[in-house]
């Protein structure tokens, strides 16, 4: 089995430009508030081709309302974006932790659920995940906003 590439630190470095975030209730109810945010963020911000992006966002946002401590009574996702490059965004879901590390699973095709890790892996430049301070968890996404953009993707899902 493999897992997502683990980067440790800041969410953005210094060439990464923030674009915005959102808290909201981990609530399965937030994702599509959290959709709406994203495409009217990215829209402003002048990225077309939104469709892969948002996929992505949602299938990290459910799970992190589904797995986390965010689920619970009064717990909370946050979903922070920011531009890597020109055509290329980095889609973050911050969670109030889980004892699990989110890694892609062999699909069990009788079953509705388990393959959202496959799609942000098939649409994504490169996602992995981190720790934020001793709780929280951090999944995110480098997603093309642009035809083209997305030249190869060796390296996307490492083993750690």
């Amino acid at each position: 089995m493999t897992t997502p590439v683990q980067k440790q630190g800041q969410y953005t470095d210094s060439a990464q430009r923030s674009l915005g975030h959102l808290t909201l209730p981990g609530l399965a109810s937030s994702v599509p508030i959290a959709r709406a945010w994203l495409s009217g963020t990215l829209v402003g911000a002048g990225h077309g081709r939104l469709d892969d992006v948002l996929l992505v966002l949602s299938e990290l946002a459910t799970n992190a309302v589904r797995h986390s401590s965010s689920k619970l009574p009064g717990g909370r996702v946050m979903v922070r974006v920011s531009e890597v490059e020109v055509g290329l965004v980095r889609v973050e879901v911050i969670d109030e932790g889980s004892d699990d590390v989110p890694c892609r699973r062999e699909p069990d095709f009788d079953r509705c659920t388990g393959r959202g890790l496959h799609l942000v892996e098939m649409l994504s430049k490169e996602w992995g995940h981190h720790r934020i301070g001793p709780i929280c968890g951090c999944v995110w996404a480098e997603v093309p906003t642009r035809p083209g953009c997305l030249v190869s993707r060796p390296g996307a899902y490492q083993d750690s």
